[in-house]
């Protein structure tokens, strides 16, 4: 069983959220607005004292870039 400092530090620790967009390229307009959306919610979930870290990462709407990003993001602890 976890200690109870252990449990407040689990509790306390950010929940990440990864998220591959197309950043540039053609789609870079759909990217950027999801982007801001996605900051949006962050900011949100903060004011309710939740800790949510969101990675971006671009893909350009480029199937080998797509799986780098994801392949990146799987490896991020």
């Amino acid at each position: 069983l976890n200690t109870k400092a252990e449990q407040i530090e689990q509790k306390n620790k950010p929940y990440t959220i990864g998220v591959i967009l197309p950043l540039t390229g053609d789609a870079a307009n759909f990217g950027q607005a999801c982007r801001c959306a996605l900051k949006l919610a962050e900011d949100e979930i903060a004011k309710n004292n939740q800790n949510v870290k969101i990675m971006l990462e671009d893909d350009s709407m480029q199937p080998m870039r797509t799986l780098s990003a994801a392949k990146k993001l799987i490896d991020i602890e």
